[in-house]
């Protein structure tokens, strides 16, 4: 479907087709734009980089701009869990806005919000991460209590236990009788989330693309190493594919890990920056615009990252700790291969994080190819080694019941399986108990037999 054929404001439209240069509209902005403007509370998932900003983003700003209102208070509003997102969604909104004159502020950040910084006393729509939107309504900066739309991106990061309170004050703070509209849009949505949306929304549309979807034009690496070799082997890679890579993310789990890895990339001769929570919101901004300048083409970074940051000359993503569930993958390979491009996943595996590899096949329906395998010994898990040592004790076990005691006489002499159909009904006849008390007396004698006539003949 093409843009121009939705019922969209028409000045809308032209910046769309004109300024961004997009016609056809994505399966699920051509899912979710005509349903938000039919005043329906929308579930949108679909994976990275499939134009979910600009499928919420579009009928927000023509329902706001087509109602009338007496007062001048905000009556959308974008929740995002990063500064990054927040940031990227207010750029494009800025840019959808300017030609029917939209209203629109930015609440994110370690600054506080300043509202004399604006040119005009209006608001329309306000982009803010929850924390600074609480921040500034308690301050009395902000007024929220007349919102009509609210729309929470990567919904399943907002709404998990961290930011669960955050949204329920927010939604808490509007006014029964305006009934807002509540939207929520993901790549990925968990079941335990799911339900806390149902709960929060009451009966969504749900408008699912494809879930735990992968980019198409991925293509998925895995290099088995141990731990300690991890390092060593990003420096080569890094080397040996410079001219292939245009910019790369590599993920690490802490922002300690973040810091030392940087370090030593830097030590190297590597153009690098580093990005995660320990920054400030200009530093990070900064890295993220070096890199999509080409200052720097190699950017270390945690989760922070993963979410909705749009860097399109990303050629590839680097797992230098795999993730420890499979939504936090989806969203960290989705900074690449978006807007139907081509693009690289390398995975760099230890033997602890194989099984994690193995979840996410299973879960994605995905082979990940694997270029650098480890021995099959190291391949196997704690957990692995253990059952098997288990197992191999128990065979030894079974093994040692079944054989004949040819040695001193022993009450528990058995010649059956003590577990089977037959050996349990053997062990209830007491003839048979004799039987082999007898036999066990006879073999101790010959035993002793044998002992004596070895010393006779020393």
């Amino acid at each position: 479907m093409k843009f121009q054929n939705l019922k969209l404001n028409p000045y809308l439209k032209k910046v769309v087709t004109e300024e961004l240069g997009f016609t056809k509209t994505t399966e699920i902005q051509k899912q979710a734009i005509p349903k938000i403007l039919a005043d329906k509370n929308v579930i949108g998932l679909a994976p990275s980089g499939t134009g979910k900003t600009l499928a919420y983003l579009l009928p927000l700003i023509d329902r706001i701009i087509s109602t009338p209102v007496d007062h001048d208070f905000p009556l959308g509003l974008v929740l995002a869990p990063t500064t990054e997102l927040a940031d990227q969604i207010y750029n494009v909104a800025r840019v959808l806005g300017k030609p029917v004159d939209l209203a629109t502020v930015n609440i994110s950040g370690r600054l506080p919000f300043r509202p004399s910084r604006l040119k005009e006393s209006r608001i329309d729509l306000i982009i803010a991460t929850p924390g600074k939107l609480l921040e500034a309504k308690s301050e009395g900066k902000i007024n929220i209590s007349y919102l009509k739309w609210i729309v929470l991106d990567e919904c399943d990061m907002l709404l998990d236990l961290g930011f669960m309170d955050n949204i329920l004050d927010i939604i808490k703070s509007v006014k029964e009788e305006e009934h807002p509209k509540i939207h929520m849009f993901s790549a990925t949505l968990p079941a335990e989330v799911e339900k806390i949306a149902n709960y929060i929304i009451g009966r969504p549309t749900l408008v699912e693309v494809r879930r735990l979807g992968l980019p198409k034009g991925l293509r998925q690496y895995s290099y088995e190493m141990l731990k300690e070799e991890k390092k060593t082997f990003l420096i080569d890679f890094l080397r040996k594919k410079k001219d292939e890579i245009t910019a790369a993310m590599i993920f690490i789990h802490s922002k300690d890990g973040a810091r030392a890895l940087t370090k030593m990339l830097l030590k190297e001769g590597l153009d690098v920056e580093e990005l995660h929570g320990g920054l400030t919101k200009k530093q990070r901004l900064t890295a993220l615009e070096n890199l999509r300048l080409g200052e720097v083409n190699v950017l270390v970074t945690t989760e922070v990252g993963s979410r909705g940051i749009d860097i399109p000359e990303l050629s590839h993503v680097i797992n230098f700790d795999i993730p420890r569930n499979v939504d936090e993958y989806v969203h960290r390979v989705g900074r690449t291969a978006r807007a139907g491009t081509t693009g690289i996943a390398i995975n760099l595996v230890s033997p602890e994080e194989l099984h994690l590899v193995r979840k996410i096949e299973k879960a994605t329906h995905s082979k990940i190819q694997v270029i650098q395998k480890l021995p099959e010994m190291l391949r196997k898990t704690k957990r692995e080694i253990q059952l098997e040592e288990k197992r191999i004790k128990q065979i030894e076990q079974r093994k040692k019941s079944k054989s004949i005691n040819k040695g001193w006489f022993n009450d528990s002499y058995q010649k059956y399986d003590p577990f089977s159909r037959q050996g349990k009904r053997l062990a209830a006849s007491e003839r048979h108990k004799n039987k082999v008390f007898a036999q066990s007396r006879r073999l101790a004698k010959s035993s002793h037999r044998r002992v004596r006539r070895k010393r006779n003949k020393v």
